[in-house]
């Protein structure tokens, strides 16, 4: 009968946790450098706003970014405001890419959209292009695209925000490709911003209370002394 407590229990905590992930430290204002470095890609460590785990960051152009300031305006919404010298200058192109995770604690707050902003910039001029296009995928090759934002010029007209949702999950993979170029011949002044913004929503899921998972467990003891007095 011991055994038999011990395999139920076990089973409750086990179930009451599923969907949770590793407990990082808090995510704080900090240089982009110290966020490569504290929680790169492979590193298997993340810093966490609320009940969210940012981890695996990367940028194939890290020097064009300086500070990272996490955002928590309530507590449905965490992300990002990322800085840094995003110019294309002297006629030359820009590129840079940003990829991070984003995982939920509780398995109960799902997450369901994503806003992209751009700030510092508040005009665009003819024969030159900004692009920030985002793809938040369900996994690590991006093969299940579940949302796809885009903000700058590409247009015509200069966006600054975007916001697209998706059936809520727990787990995301955030791929962004930032892109300054100019037309052939291009003789005006050079193109910049200096900010981008982004906040993750959550949803409330569909996941069992730990008090639930407590019930089954009680309601798998009755059961088990049942058939213990039968046999």
């Amino acid at each position: 009968m011991k055994k038999l407590l011990f395999t139920v229990g076990a089973a409750v905590l086990l179930a009451a946790n599923l969907g949770a992930t590793t407990i990082a430290g808090a995510c704080a204002a900090d240089t982009f450098a110290n966020y490569i470095e504290n929680y790169g890609q492979g590193l298997g460590t993340g810093c966490q706003i609320d009940d969210k785990v940012f981890s695996e960051f990367f940028s194939s152009n890290s020097g064009a970014y300086t500070d990272v300031n996490p955002l928590n305006p309530d507590a449905f919404h965490q992300g990002f405001q990322f800085s840094g010298v995003f110019a294309a200058l002297g006629g030359t192109n820009f590129t840079a890419s940003l990829e991070y995770v984003v995982e939920t604690v509780d398995a109960q707050k799902l997450i369901k959209d994503m806003q992209l902003k751009i700030s510092g910039i508040s005009a665009v001029p003819t024969g030159a292009h900004v692009l920030v296009n985002e793809n938040i995928c369900a996994d690590a090759d991006c093969n299940v695209i579940l949302a796809t934002l885009s903000v700058g010029n590409g247009s015509g007209s200069l966006v600054l925000t975007d916001i697209d949702s998706w059936d809520p999950v727990n787990k995301i993979y955030v791929f962004k490709d930032i892109t300054i170029t100019y037309d052939r011949g291009y003789t005006g002044p050079a193109v910049n911003f200096s900010e981008m913004r982004q906040i993750v929503s959550q949803v409330e899921g569909e996941v069992p209370e730990p008090g639930t998972y407590a019930l089954m467990g009680v309601g798998l003891l009755g059961l088990a002394a049942i058939r213990r007095r039968k046999a």
